[in-house]
């Protein structure tokens, strides 16, 4: 069962201008999105999905430094760029990220992708209110991509990847999974994080991602040491608490 963790990665943002190849803790956004995706022990690869515009070259570039693969496509059809990558890697199973996700866990993607499996399922997600927005883990079986790219004729929804999947429960086995539970705890964990905001589109994210991982040092640690030091800094947390997510067309 071959399991390839996909990122997809532009330069085209509109409200926070080449941000994937801004520094944190000395490195490119995108570089630290990678390095922690690689700590996941169940991935056989990562991949880099971007554009086959010419400003997209520096991603390639980079990726081409770390030794990430990367497959170029549609600018906007990221559903077709999942796709092509998919059957090039010849993947059973795709994580999906996307390159301003700095928080990503490797931790939680084996958990993720572990749930996947044992529900059988054919997509799992993380996306929660619980916790924060920007910490997603999309785990999706090839049968069900495949069937997404033939059947998805909505071009808005084909720009998000799996909205097709996510709105057709009738097609779809869905796997809604919330925060993992905490090791040795003896009750439910009811914490709440869904006050963070933890992707990176404004200035203001920017601030707060540099000032947390400034705060570790490194980019070792989990997601839950950086949620609960943030909710015991909220003079950090804050930074970015005004900053408006764009609307996607997703069931949550």
């Amino acid at each position: 069962m071959k399991i390839v963790h996909i990122i997809q990665a532009r330069m085209g943002s509109t409200r926070l201008k080449d941000k994937v190849l801004l520094p944190i803790l000395g490195k490119p956004m995108l570089q630290v999105v990678i390095e922690r995706a690689r700590q996941a022990k169940r991935l056989a690869e990562v991949v880099i999905a971007t554009t086959t515009l010419p400003q997209d070259d520096r991603i390639v570039t980079l990726a081409q430094s770390l030794g990430v693969p990367v497959v170029r496509g549609s600018e906007h059809d990221c559903l077709d760029r999942y796709y092509q990558t998919m059957r090039q890697f010849e993947a059973d199973v795709v994580v999906r990220a996307t390159g301003d996700n700095t928080f990503v866990d490797g931790g939680l993607i084996d958990w993720g992708i572990g749930e996947f499996f044992a529900a059988n399922a054919d997509h799992a997600d993380t996306w929660t209110d619980t916790l924060p927005l920007g910490l997603r883990v999309e785990v999706i079986r090839a049968e069900a991509l495949d069937k997404a790219w033939h059947e998805d004729d909505n071009p808005a929804w084909r720009e998000h990847v799996t909205p097709y999947i996510i709105n057709h429960p009738e097609k779809f086995r869905l796997l809604k999974l919330g925060a993992p539970p905490v090791v040795g705890a003896t009750a439910p964990d009811d914490a709440n994080f869904g006050s963070l905001r933890w992707s990176v589109d404004t200035a203001e994210d920017y601030a707060m991602t540099t000032r947390t991982f400034e705060h570790f040092g490194n980019l070792d640690f989990a997601w839950r040491e950086a949620a609960e030091w943030l909710m015991a800094h909220p003079e950090v947390a804050s930074l970015n608490q005004n900053v408006q997510q764009k609307l996607h067309m997703f069931v949550r």
